[in-house]
């Protein structure tokens, strides 16, 4: 009893920016989206508040919540992300815009990365950068996370492979 106490005592005594910012560090993507969602906004320091719309849509799939917050770190708050966040944080924003089947999106956002933060990076960051430009690219003719329905029946753009017993 005397533990549970103290640890409440700690936690309650930790800011809201330290208990965002302790979420992030460990990858604690439901917490910090119950501690998003318990706080209001205006407690929360700019920068955190839109990082964590960031990471609370991208880290549980949820691109609706994530690309405008995307846009708007990018657009206000991109002096604040060291290269090591720009470069995962514009990874995310591709895979997001791919997400809702907006490839050429990701493709071109990926090459403005590159563009930009070339003279920065060694020949193996510069790879992995190029193969999520290509990924995108080559996606982009298609539409991989479309389903069409015609009527009573739908048309998934996968194969299902029975596993087990038939019955």
């Amino acid at each position: 009893m005397t533990i549970g106490f103290a640890a409440s005592i700690s936690a309650s005594s930790q800011s809201v920016d330290e208990r965002i910012a302790n979420a992030m560090n460990a990858s604690d993507w439901f917490g910090l989206d119950s501690i998003y969602g318990s706080t209001p906004k205006d407690s929360i320091n700019p920068f955190l508040e839109v990082f964590s719309r960031c990471l609370i849509g991208n880290r549980l799939n949820r691109p609706d919540v994530s690309i405008p917050a995307f846009e708007e770190l990018f657009n206000n708050y991109n002096e604040s992300l060291d290269l090591n966040n720009y470069l995962s944080s514009s990874v995310m924003w591709a895979m997001d815009l791919s997400r809702v089947g907006k490839n050429k999106e990701a493709a071109s956002l990926m090459s403005q990365v590159i563009e930009q933060a070339l003279q920065y990076l060694d020949s193996a960051a510069v790879m992995t950068m190029h193969s999520y430009e290509s990924k995108y690219k080559e996606l982009s003719a298609y539409q991989p996370y479309a389903m069409s329905i015609d009527g009573d029946e739908g048309v998934i753009p996968f194969k299902l492979i029975q596993v087990g017993r038939t019955e």
